[in-house]
């Protein structure tokens, strides 16, 4: 007997190639649904195929929904497909990859970058992104699938539940050829330089992102963040100086920053407050 094959009924464009199922397949996803739904994001179309084939050997259950080349159609992806994973080849374009995962900082899947960075290694299933060294992926991709249907990554509902448990959020900061994911409550001041940013962390720890202060103004809660000058961003809670006169802000570590003219009152006023 034939085989009759349905598509998904989406626009066929941007790069984007829809993985058939047979009348078979889909009896039999809505006897048993897929584990794992799963979308790949990556301008090479034979690396994305060599993934997909890798993927649906590694895990029977896992169902590669859209192979898509450009990073504009993932957000209608996600919408329409809801997938669990989310594979995105680091190399094609990092700025775009890291500017969606910024403006997209609760998601219900997990975000798998396909890095050449030898330093990267896998982090948890329960974290919002993970790294594959590329040389690596035979060997990590089995070991990924089988911890993610082992622990599932937490659903967007359950992430602000853990997080006012344990009073901690989550950031990534990307730069030009990778990601840090630090504890919001880390963060003592960002510094703006042009068309970067520079994190002042606890310990002494500094990070330079590649993108511009004001998109991580914007995902940073305004009762404890304030925007004291155009360059600067402090943590209200790190202030342990602030000299009116000059405008200079002394912060935990030594930090110094700067509060413009028509700031000060207001900034004065959030700390008395605070």
């Amino acid at each position: 007997m034939a085989i009759q094959f349905s598509r998904f009924k989406l626009p066929d464009r941007d790069g984007i190639a829809f993985k058939k199922l047979s009348e078979m397949q889909i009896l039999t996803t809505k006897i048993a649904p897929m584990k794992i739904r799963c979308v790949i994001i990556g301008e090479d179309t034979n690396n994305s195929s060599q993934l997909e084939k890798l993927l649906e050997k590694a895990a029977p259950s896992i169902d590669v929904l859209a192979n898509a080349g450009s990073i504009k159609t993932c957000p209608g992806l996600i919408e329409q497909f809801k997938p669990d994973l989310v594979f995105f080849d680091y190399m094609t374009n990092p700025g775009e990859i890291a500017l969606f995962l910024l403006k997209h900082p609760q998601r219900d899947f997990l975000a798998v970058i396909i890095s050449l960075d030898n330093d990267r290694n896998p982090a948890p299933t329960n974290s919002d992104v993970v790294f594959i060294q590329k040389d690596m992926l035979k060997e990590e991709i089995p070991i990924l699938l089988k911890k993610f249907i082992e622990n599932p990554p937490l659903t967007i509902r359950q992430k602000k539940e853990k997080e006012t448990e344990n009073g901690q959020k989550r950031l990534i900061i990307s730069s030009k050829d990778n990601f840090a994911i630090v504890n919001v409550n880390d963060i003592i001041c960002m510094e703006a330089d042009g068309k970067y940013t520079t994190f002042y962390l606890r310990n002494n720890i500094k990070e330079v992102s590649s993108q511009n202060i004001g998109e991580y103004e914007k995902l940073l809660d305004k009762r404890t963040f304030f925007r004291t000058h155009k360059s600067w961003v402090v943590n209200l809670e790190c202030v342990t100086r602030f000299y009116k006169g000059t405008g200079e802000i002394i912060l935990k570590g030594n930090i110094t920053a700067h509060s413009s003219f028509g700031k000060k009152e207001e900034l004065l006023e959030r700390l008395v407050n605070l």
